[in-house]
């Protein structure tokens, strides 16, 4: 029987206290296989996802690949193998929530 793993990671929240933060914290997803982001509430506004086949565990990552630009709300599958992957967003989008959601 097969075991899966699920994990849900908020990049974004919406609340005041983080609507000036415009770069998400940096998540290693290099465990799991099926990798989605929801962008809810998105106003027109742009949403990034970059991300890094780096190590990332004994030095710092210095190269970020642009996968894709997000501009509507919705729910979107990441195909790119990867190792590490953050979020960056437009300063109009800051109340909006933007989640990562991971399965093996």
């Amino acid at each position: 029987m097969a075991r899966y793993r699920s994990k849900r990671i908020v990049l974004f929240d919406g609340t005041s206290a983080t609507s000036t933060t415009l770069t998400s914290g940096v998540h290693f997803v290099g465990d799991f296989e099926r990798i989605s982001v929801a962008w809810v509430d998105a106003p027109t506004s742009r949403f990034t996802i970059q991300t890094s086949f780096e190590d990332g565990f004994r030095s710092s990552i210095v190269s970020w690949s642009n996968v894709t630009g997000i501009t509507s709300a919705g729910v979107f599958t990441i195909d790119t193998p990867l190792r590490w992957l953050r979020a960056l967003r437009s300063s109009s989008a800051s109340t909006a929530e933007a989640f990562l959601q991971l399965r093996t």
